[in-house]
């Protein structure tokens, strides 16, 4: 088409551009690309084609290590400036945002205000252990600044080699507002993938798709999500004996009468009984529809694209990576569990200042005329607070967790996985939970992510979250999701290195992750009152950003009430 309307065209210059398209599409992607236009137009291809044959999220892409040669060799022989390479990654921008999908009324309190979840990944290392950053990082970081786009998302990974001019860079990007880039912690996640029998040279290439979905570029280990498991409602039926709330029938497992337990240990057992009910069955269910996915929704595009597809003659979805990372299931709400067997170890048996019946009764009736009661459990030890009570429960809750859905296999024999990718689910699923002994009423959001404290529950600064969540091990569990909103000041004059700091600081305490919403409290009260004035406004939901007022007035409010921090 280019080659046609540059046929019937009267200018040189358009005629030249239209030839160069014409020229580019015959070369990419059946012959290696040898310029970064070439390389851009060849992975566009093949992305748009992957996305037509199963329309799903993601990308899972090192950009910077893949087109970094690329556009430095270009750059050496003088065929393309900066300028021009920077006006290539904008279209590339716009072009992604071409793709979308469209979510039914369930769907959109899960992906509230989102488009695909396209991710991109910068930094990390090769497979030498060595730092990959190159020229192609910081004009991504620079293109994601100019654009103020939802997506691309950018992901980048943090190792102890990550240049100090980067991470500055990355603050930069940040202090725009836009919410990314997330970053990633090779300290923490390299070791979890080689305890999960990745080989180190693959591990060391993991990229990251959607929110927090680990990918193995290349390899046979796309995403492939077994549902989402809500804990807060595996505590809510091990405080009624597996009994379904509306209906009276037993619903979950046959769990001991609350009013027998002796003390927070016998409910911390009955919730992982609930776990474990709830998983398998999950997973009986999961197992049959991917066996049903396999029949009947092939993958043989994708397929061809992996290695050993081809060597096997096996679609993707007959075979699996040789590897513990097997499917993962979305982990919501374990902060809120934590925090409500806190409460009730503190305020039922240690204190012993409310019985169990009295608790039981409060929940049941949603708190009303039960604000004592609930004032005594929201002012109970609370997990991000780097206070020992709350955080060595915190820790079990998710380290015995993990090892309960180790005991659930996907139909390949290998355990099921956690995953912190809850999106804004955890504001969507909120509204099926009923009330939570941490003081959380009746349907109201979840902790908006697996190491984010409860809302407002962190009350000791940023950097106590981050010695609560360094409590948790990754190897133990898997990949984290750690929300956090500072003040625009925090990233501004000197304090853009304090920042900075915070983030080895991060590093140093071997979290998995962390992201930024660097917006303050009355912009986002005013963009909800005004949406007309902050049509523009990107924030961090979970994992992704979003434009504020496209969101929801109910997932609005959740962004609004994480804690405003700062540096003190």
């Amino acid at each position: 088409m280019a080659r046609q309307i540059a046929d019937g065209t009267d200018d040189p210059k358009n005629r030249e551009r239209l030839m160069k398209i014409a020229c580019t599409c015959d070369r990419v992607p059946e012959h290696p690309p040898e310029t970064l236009l070439e390389a851009l137009q060849a992975f566009f291809f093949i992305h748009v084609v992957r996305y037509i044959e199963y329309s799903t999220l993601g990308i899972g892409i090192r950009f910077d290590k893949l087109f970094g040669p690329f556009y430095e060799n270009d750059l050496e022989n003088g065929s393309i400036t900066e300028a021009e390479a920077l006006t290539l990654l904008q279209l590339l921008w716009v072009k992604v945002h071409e793709l979308g999908l469209i979510y039914s009324p369930t769907l959109t309190a899960a992906y509230g205000g989102v488009a695909s979840l396209q991710a991109i990944t910068l930094g990390g290392v090769d497979k030498f252990g060595l730092d990959v950053t190159n020229k192609m990082t910081y004009l991504v970081l620079e293109t994601a600044k100019i654009m103020r786009t939802p997506e691309p998302t950018i992901v980048m990974r943090y190792h102890d080699g990550t240049p100090d001019e980067l991470l500055l860079a990355a603050t930069d990007c940040i202090k725009s507002g836009i919410g990314y880039p997330s970053f990633f912690n090779d300290r923490a996640i390299l070791p979890m993938l080689e305890g999960w029998d990745v080989p180190m040279d693959d591990a060391r290439d993991y990229a990251v798709t959607g929110c927090v979905y680990l990918e193995i570029p290349g390899k046979n280990m796309a995403r492939r999500a077994y549902g989402a498991m809500i804990l807060p409602l595996a505590l809510w039926y091990a405080m009624n004996q597996g009994l379904h709330p509306l209906t009276g029938e037993q619903a979950g497992a046959g769990t001991p009468d609350p009013l027998s337990f002796k003390s927070a240990d016998d409910l911390m057992n009955a919730y992982l009984e609930q776990c474990n009910f709830f998983f398998k069955r999950h997973c009986r269910i999961e197992n049959i529809c991917q066996t049903l996915y396999e029949k009947y929704l092939p993958r043989p595009y994708y397929s061809a694209l992996l290695d050993g597809c081809i060597e096997q003659g096996k679609d993707c979805r007959k075979w699996i990576y040789p590897s513990q990372v097997s499917d993962f299931c979305v982990i919501l709400g374990p902060s809120n569990v934590a925090d409500s067997i806190t409460a009730v170890k503190k305020v039922v048996f240690d204190d012993k200042t409310v019985t169990m019946q009295e608790l039981l009764d409060a929940l049941k009736a949603n708190w009303k005329g039960c604000e004592k009661i609930r004032q005594l459990m929201i002012n109970a030890p609370k997990y991000g607070n780097d206070d020992e009570y709350a955080d060595t429960i915190a820790a079990e809750v998710h380290h015995r967790t993990a090892e309960v859905l180790a005991k659930s296999k996907n139909r390949f024999g290998y355990s099921l996985r956690g995953d912190g990718s809850g999106i804004s689910v955890t504001y969507g699923a909120g509204a099926m939970v009923p009330a939570t002994p941490d003081g959380r009423n009746s349907g109201d959001a979840l902790s908006d992510a697996t190491l984010s404290p409860g809302f407002g529950m962190d009350q000791n600064g940023p950097t106590a979250i981050l010695k609560s969540a360094s409590k948790i091990s990754t190897e133990k569990t898997y990949n984290h999701l750690l929300n956090q909103k500072f003040h625009p000041s925090s990233l501004e004059g000197e304090m853009k290195n304090v920042f900075a700091s915070y983030l080895r600081s991060w590093g140093d305490l071997d979290i998995s992750q962390i992201q930024f919403n660097i917006v303050d409290r009355e912009t986002l009260l005013d963009a909800q009152s005004n949406p007309e004035k902050h049509a523009d406004l990107l924030v961090r939901v979970a994992g992704y950003s979003a434009y504020f007022v496209d969101l929801s007035k109910g997932l609005q409010d959740s962004i609004i009430n994480r804690s405003e921090l700062r540096f003190e």
